[in-house]
């Protein structure tokens, strides 16, 4: 279950945190036998960027603006003053990368985790992507809104003549780690895309090489809260609610065995994760816990040597970097602290860059 070696041309991903919209999550409906405390989390999404061939690619498209036109049965979760999950979308993904300098235009890929209204977005900005989907998906849209009017899943979700549905028969054949079923995206081991269904059918989560020794792991809905991949004693909810028996994922069983396989990734040796509601994460580095009320667009997660984004480069190169304007520590399932990475945050231009300093020295 070890992690591949890199090899001695191996490229990378540089990866950037987007913006795109918050939704107020019940700690009780996503963790078992915990109180109703709300966190007001984050619909991440993530701008990845190769470090070879410059090839882009954005993971996740968060939450859309026009929230009126999504399914009356996604609504329902929203709307109304006792709505289970409220939202707000006051920048979504394509915004954040015209503020970072990305055209949306120029993006080539867009991988979706999955179909749920928090992660679809808006796909009209992105006009050249070809949008990449678990091949469970495709199921899921042939009966989708408004085809049939109580689906939450919108059929406009993707636009299908730019739409790759992966199968596990041609795609996913090379297992990473802990997962059998992988997608080696670029040929090259610098990015997985990981079948991983429990969440819902054709959920796929990203594992991306971000140096010699470190690894991103991008969860999208594998679990809704961190602690589920880092307190082993933690479960998935399934409780009434309304009556009504409710789990955040569809299959428990599988979407339990996909949390353990996550569990043994992320206790591995330079292996950093995020999960797309990762509150506690997006207090600490961006939100309320920062003083920050985010609004940076784009978060850069490891800093690329010469980039077109910012020509920011590591510490350890001996470059000079701007003054740390913020301290950040990156989510890590290390078990000692001394083995935290600590990520410098520096202002330029309108992206909010992250060095690692640290004592590992590697970036995220």
């Amino acid at each position: 279950m070890s992690l591949p070696a890199p090899a001695p041309d191996q490229a990378y991903m540089h990866v950037s945190a987007l913006q795109a919209g918050m939704i107020s999550l019940p700690e009780d409906l996503v963790l078992a036998n915990h109180p109703r405390v709300r966190h007001n989390c984050p619909s991440l999404a993530f701008y990845l960027e190769h470090s070879a061939t410059g090839e882009n690619l954005v993971f996740d498209l968060g939450l859309r603006k026009d929230v009126e036109t999504y399914p009356p049965a996604a609504r329902a979760y929203f709307e109304g003053a006792d709505a289970l999950m409220p939202v707000e979308v006051p920048q979504d993904v394509a915004e954040s990368l015209s503020l970072g300098g990305v055209h949306p235009e120029s993006v080539q890929r867009v991988v979706l985790s999955h179909l749920h209204f928090d992660h679809i977005g808006d796909h009209t900005p992105f006009t050249r992507a070809t949008f990449l989907l678990g091949a469970d998906s495709e199921a899921n849209l042939s009966s989708s809104y408004p085809i049939s009017p109580t689906s939450t899943v919108l059929a406009d979700s993707v636009p299908l003549p730019r739409t790759v549905f992966l199968n596990r028969s041609e795609h996913f054949t090379t297992p990473i780690g802990p997962f059998p079923l992988a997608y080696d995206l670029f040929g090259d081991g610098s990015a997985y895309i990981i079948d991983t269904p429990g969440h819902c059918g054709g959920h796929l989560t990203l594992l991306v090489r971000t140096s010699p020794d470190s690894w991103l792991f991008l969860g999208g809905d594998i679990a809704h809260d961190a602690r589920l991949l880092t307190d082993w004693s933690t479960d998935i909810s399934e409780k009434t609610e309304g009556g009504e028996a409710y789990c955040s994922h569809h299959d428990p069983v599988r979407a339990r065995a996909d949390i353990q396989r996550a569990r043994e990734l992320v206790r591995k040796p330079g292996v950093r994760f995020i999960i797309a509601h990762d509150w506690e994460w997006f207090q600490q580095n961006v939100g309320e816990g920062k003083g920050n009320t985010g609004a940076s667009p784009m978060r850069k997660l490891n800093s690329p040597i010469g980039a077109a984004l910012g020509d920011i480069h590591d510490e350890d190169d001996g470059a000079v970097v701007d003054k740390p304007c913020n301290t950040v520590v990156a989510r890590d399932n290390l078990p000692s602290p001394l083995t935290k990475n600590i990520l410098v945050g520096v202002w330029s231009s309108p992206l909010y860059l992250l060095l690692t300093s640290g004592a590992q020295g590697s970036a995220l």
